[in-house]
């Protein structure tokens, strides 16, 4: 039973498309995005509040 080079390459391409569906999903679940985005923005004022 050896998987030809087509069936490895879609294996492959299904996994990866997979891997940034759910990626996308638990990023929005747990708001990972908009934590980022406001600790960016705390940062941004902090360092125009310090120069």
């Amino acid at each position: 039973m050896s998987m030809g080079l087509g069936e490895m390459l879609t294996g492959i391409l299904v996994f990866a498309l997979l891997f940034l569906v759910l990626r996308e999903f638990f990023c929005w679940y747990w708001k990972i995005n908009r934590v980022v985005a406001l600790l960016e923005n705390i940062e941004a004022k902090l360092s125009a509040d310090t120069e």
